[in-house]
């Protein structure tokens, strides 16, 4: 299973320019404003001079895949930067699971613990803080302007090399 879902990546991210460069609905130029403007509400994992910008569901079984193929690579850790923002599908209902890894003291840990190892998330109050309110509500409104479908959901920003 997982040898087929890196062959399929490996596809998407090295195959046409549709996909490496242009989401399947809008070109990369009109959908990179909209990803710079949350960029600080991603979750961020690897060190590398290409962008992917992730839209995924915890809860998906497909983007659990995607992310543990990302943190058992190294070296595609350093080759991409991941930008990972948790947008909820609505087959999942995701929702809480969302709010609890974006209010926890380490998101990313959170996010990876949760994912990778099934493990608990910490219990939010009954009503969300704020500030999470605000940042799953821009992730959304952005998902919304890209068109975003499907989990996970890759968009690559090839910089230009010197």
């Amino acid at each position: 299973m997982k040898l087929l879902l890196l062959s399929l990546l490996s596809v998407l991210l090295f195959a046409a320019p549709l996909v490496a460069g242009v989401t399947a609905k809008k070109p990369l130029g009109s959908v990179l404003p909209v990803l710079l403007a949350i960029k600080g509400d991603a979750i961020e994992l690897g060190k590398g001079p290409t962008d992917v910008y992730a839209f995924i569901d915890p809860r998906c079984p497909h983007s659990r895949d995607f992310v543990g193929m990302i943190t058992e690579s190294e070296k595609m850790q350093e080759r991409y930067h991941y930008y990972f923002f948790l947008y909820a599908h609505p087959m999942f209902k995701s929702g809480a699971v969302i709010n609890a890894i974006y209010n926890a003291p380490r998101p990313k840990e959170a996010m990876l613990d949760y994912m990778l190892k099934r493990a608990p998330l910490p219990k939010l109050n009954r009503l969300t803080p704020p500030a999470i309110h605000v940042k799953v509500t821009r992730i959304k409104t952005a998902a919304e302007q890209i068109g975003v479908d499907k989990r996970p959901y890759l968009i690559l920003d090839k910089k230009k090399q010197p």
